[in-house]
């Protein structure tokens, strides 16, 4: 196995497909040709893909049930080409390990996530209502991957997608603990706090101690002030989603309906003004947020990462909706990302197959990993990262 050093004269360009690798297979969608898609992913200059592993499906059942087929229904809807249309029938494994040696073969290096989808029968992602169950499935999927030797190129692991978001048990949790109020507007209190470090951090640091090859964090994108306030020293990685969309004025103006499509001529109207009369102004809030997230590294002692990120959170192939402004903002601020000596950086989350009009632009990714990828061999954060 890899030694937990092995990547640190390494930069990666990042692709984020979550769990769309697997849903998407069926004739006519996006994924239904992983060898095409992954070419196509190589001729873009990407090296690197997140995905999700579905640790929580892969794991055994707190009760016994060693299930392997599980039925997923579409999480964003018809109008969102995250995941599939329809509810579907899937089987994580063997086909992440199938997956994977694909991409190893294509010399692509994994970053592994979760999203905890939920399965229609089983509900199997209630069971996570701590760092115990958090080390139990990753445990169970990390030991399945090591069986088939494909943990080599396994660059990090997020233990959950944007925690506590996608852990219902564990946000549940938090919200009981939000009496008395919390210590400052929208913040958590001192409990809500307390839970999440020892779920979060402390899974980390288990994780840690079973793999000592393997580097461990989870991935944020939102509650920034809170997280900062909270021990994270066994993270071996930052891995923070950042999008202009998180500035609560512009985030009014680009805000979209999940449910049908009624309002999209006028957003995509409101945003183009909006980027074209005060771009200085989104450009000064975005390099100082780059900024923020950067020292907070620093601070840890660990590089940073970003694999989901830069303009709108949402977005997607409409006659009302232009890919030109997305592409022309995400190209500044990948170039912010390599300044300020980001490790692992993603050109936007709209870099798969679904996304046909940011996908078919080969020579936009092209620039774009070319930029993140130039200084290759440089040393980077990780040389001055913590011995842990």
């Amino acid at each position: 196995m890899i030694a937990r050093q092995h990547y640190q004269d390494q930069v990666f360009a990042i692709a984020m497909w979550d769990w769309t690798w697997l849903t998407c297979t069926y004739s006519g969608e996006s994924q239904e040709n992983w060898d095409r898609t992954l070419d196509e992913l190589v001729e873009r200059g990407y090296n690197a893909l997140r995905i999700d592993a579905f640790p929580h499906m892969l794991a055994p059942a707190l009760e016994g049930s060693t299930e392997t087929n599980f039925r997923i229904s579409p999480y964003f809807g018809r109008y969102w080409p995250w995941g599939q249309e329809f509810t579907l029938n899937v089987k994580p494994w063997p086909a992440l390990a199938t997956f994977i040696q694909k991409c190893f073969d294509r010399e692509i290096y994994i970053g592994l996530s979760t999203w905890m989808l939920d399965d229609r029968f089983t509900h199997r992602r209630n069971e996570i209502r701590g760092r115990n169950d958090l080390v139990r499935i990753w445990d169970h999927t990390l030991n399945l991957l090591k069986k088939e030797g494909l943990l080599d190129r396994v660059i990090y692991i997020d233990l959950c997608n944007e925690a506590p978001m996608w852990m219902p048990s564990v946000e549940r949790r938090v919200l009981e603990l939000a009496h008395p109020e919390p210590d400052k507007p929208g913040q958590w209190n001192i409990k809500q706090r307390s839970f999440l470090e020892d779920t979060l951090n402390g899974a980390v640091g288990e994780m840690k101690q079973h793999w000592p090859n393997l580097h461990f964090t989870v991935s944020f994108s939102s509650h920034y002030d809170d997280y900062m306030e909270m021990n994270l020293d066994n993270f071996d990685l930052l891995e923070n989603h950042l999008w202009l969309a998180m500035n609560e004025e512009f985030g009014k103006i680009v805000t979209l309906n999940l449910d049908d499509d009624k309002d999209w001529y006028e957003v995509a109207e409101e945003v183009l003004h909006s980027i074209n009369k005060d771009h200085a102004k989104w450009q000064s809030w975005m390099i100082d947020f780059i900024h923020k997230h950067k020292a907070w590294a620093d601070r840890l002692g660990v590089p940073i990462t970003v694999t989901e990120c830069w303009g709108p959170i949402l977005w997607r192939d409409h006659p009302a909706l232009s890919w030109d402004w997305v592409k022309d903002w995400c190209t500044w601020c990948v170039r912010q990302a390599v300044d300020n000596d980001y490790w692992i950086i993603a050109t936007s989350n709209f870099c798969a197959p679904q996304f046909r009009g940011m996908w078919e632009d080969i020579t936009w990714h092209q620039s774009m990993t070319n930029i993140i990828l130039k200084d290759s061999t440089r040393a980077r954060l990780w040389q001055r990262a913590k011995q842990k």
